[in-house]
Parts: C-alpha cells; structure tokens; sequence
C-alpha cells in the first residue's frame, strides 16, 4: 500500500503523466512496449489497464501484436490529415464523382469504405473509414434512406420520363389540378419501428394478435396539401367508382377547372379508367364531366406522393403503438386524416415534387 502523503494530488500527477505518454508517437511507443513487459513479467492486462488508464483490450492487443509480429507493431501508425492531402480542385471532383453511379467506379454504393478506397486509387492518398465519413458530412452529404419502389427486374425509363413530362404539363395548365390516388390498409397487428433506449435494455412493444385492418382510399392534392379519404371495405372498381364520387363531393373541383386524377395500375383502377374514359358509359357521365385520368406508370410509387401521407402517418400515429381493438386504430388514424382534410403546409410541402 503507497502511504507516502503527497503535495500534489495523485489524480492530477496521473494525468500530467498520461498526458506525457500520449504526447507524441514515440513516446506512445515506449509506453506501449513498457506495458506488454508488464504483461510478460507477470502483471495481468486488467491491472496494467487499470493503471495506465486504457481498457483491457487495448492491453491485450498490443500483447498479441507483439507475440505475433514484434514490438514495432506497437508504433502508431501516422494519420493522413485531410486538409493537407486533398486539394479544393480534388474535393471538387469528388463531390461530382459521388453523385453519379458507384458502379461506374467498381462499387456498390458510396461509404466510408468505397470512397476511402477510389481516394486512394485515383489521387493515392491514405484516408481512413472515418475520415471518409467526416469528408461526407463535410462536403454536404447526410445519411438518407432511400424509398424502395418495386421494379419486377426492370425499370421503364420512358413511361417514367413521359409521366414527368405529363405531370409538368398539368401543373402549367390553369385548367387541370393535379390529384393523387391509392389505397392502404391499417392493421391493428403493432408495426415496429427503431427509437431510441437506454443501451442494454431489451425494448418491447405490446401487439395484437390478430390481423384485422381498416381500409382507406386516398386522395391528396398537392398544390394545397389538402387529403381526403373513403372507407370501402374493399378495394374493386365500384368501390372506387364511389370513392372517386365522394372524393368529387367533399371537394368540388373549381368553376372552368377539371381535375387530372393520377392513379396507379391496379386491376380495379384500370377497369374503372375504361368504363369511364374510354367507353364512356352513360352512368359515370358526372365523373367524366369532372376528371381526366393519368395512369401512374408500372411498378412507380415512388411517383404516388400519397405514399409519403401513408407513410408520415404510420411513423407519427401507428408505429410502436398498441391498439387494444380496432376501433382504436381506425379512431387513431381518421384523427391524423382529419387534420390534413383542409389546406395546410405540411403536406403541401411533403407531396409536392417542386
């Protein structure tokens, strides 16, 4: 036991000297080299750590890399500082290259790993994992999750590029208000989502044990943001017959306007868009009156803004939830409806491609 009665505190003598240790490379070295000598006379890695002020593994590691490779194992590595080794002329470059196709450049998609490795092999300069990742932040990149959209192996550039270029006609025509269309269904079976906890912690989430759903048919309008929604017990053309009635109802399109009602390729959307439009029957003159359709191209949601209503929905409302009986969710979720049934910014913000 130290019985000596110190003039400095020992806690601040410790870190004078661990500052020392830590000062520069070489001295690092040697504090390194002292401790796998600790280690081999006897001392254990937790007691060394302990002392020293680093973990057991670091202790352990620096133990093995000796035993397998010698003490100049122990030499820390230089760091390749970014402002020194990358030019504004380079940083340029690789802004323009990460925005274009990482397969173009041997990868699947840019990370820390892919671009420290195209750094250096382009401009042969050592930049690690995580100084890659502060080069993302730096030159304006975030994490961003991507929105799926199924393609069936396939992809059709030109209905996707004429449906653009139709959407943009629509929004520059006085006489058309661009609609979005679809369907969802709510399940009262808890969906579960990320959040945060305390680290150990085993999270759980109550869950119904049915998969019982309620059922909406959507219509959003993105110049004003306003949505509104039918409950049919089930999805075929007659349903949307009177979706589409109830829709034109609640919002009666404006005098010497017609509304341009985009709705994707569903079988009871198609059959629905022919009896209208291109057979026009009689009996759904009123519609035809009142509404031209725009057929969504094959395998797009990510066209459909209404998925983005879907989707905020369930994240602000349904995620993480239990709902004890049905009737509570579809309360919970004709609530959120509700709120967006008038003109207001967040969902003219949030369906709006502009």
């Amino acid at each position: 036991m130290n019985n000596r009665k110190y003039k400095t505190n020992p806690e601040i003598l410790l870190n004078q000297g661990k500052a020392i240790m830590s000062s520069n490379n070489e001295s690092r070295f040697h504090f390194r080299v002292f401790a796998v000598n600790l280690v081999l006379s006897g001392f254990s890695a937790a007691e060394i750590g302990k002392m020293a002020g680093v973990s057991k593994v670091a202790v352990t590691s620096w133990v093995k890399a000796v035993d397998e490779y010698g003490f100049d194992a122990l030499r820390p590595k230089g760091r390749s500082g970014r402002p020194s080794k990358l030019t504004e002329e380079q940083l340029k470059e690789i802004d323009s290259v990460l925005q274009s196709d990482p397969s173009t450049y041997g990868f699947k998609l840019w990370d820390g790993p892919s671009l420290s490795a195209y750094i250096n092999n382009r401009y042969h300069v050592s930049l690690s994992v995580r100084q890659c990742q502060r080069l993302f932040h730096e030159l304006g990149y975030s994490l961003i999750r991507p929105q799926p959209y199924p393609s069936k192996g396939y992809e059709d550039t030109e209905d996707r590029n004429t449906f653009k270029k139709k959407r943009s006609e629509i929004e520059a025509d006085d006489e058309l208000i661009l609609v979005y269309q679809d369907e969802v269904h709510f399940q009262i079976q808890t969906t579960v989502t990320a959040a945060w906890f305390k680290k150990g912690s085993a999270p759980t989430v109550k869950s119904f044990p049915g998969r019982f759903k309620t059922s909406y048919s959507g219509f959003v309008i993105p110049e004003t943001g306003e949505l509104f929604v039918a409950t049919p017990e089930k999805f075929n053309y007659e349903t949307t017959i009177d979706s589409i009635r109830a829709f034109l109802k609640a919002k009666p399109v404006p005098e010497g306007k017609r509304y341009a009602l985009v709705m994707d390729n569903a079988p009871w959307h198609k059959k629905t868009m022919r009896l209208v439009s291109e057979e026009s029957r009689s009996e759904y003159a009123d519609i035809r009156e009142k509404v031209e359709f725009v057929k969504l191209p094959p395998y797009s949601p990510d066209l459909n803004p209404i998925e983005q209503v879907w989707r905020i929905t369930r994240k602000e409302n349904t995620h993480n939830v239990f709902f004890s009986a049905l009737s509570k969710l579809k309360e919970t979720v004709d609530n959120a409806f509700k709120a967006w049934f008038n003109p207001n910014e967040q969902l003219k913000a949030l369906c709006s491609f502009k």
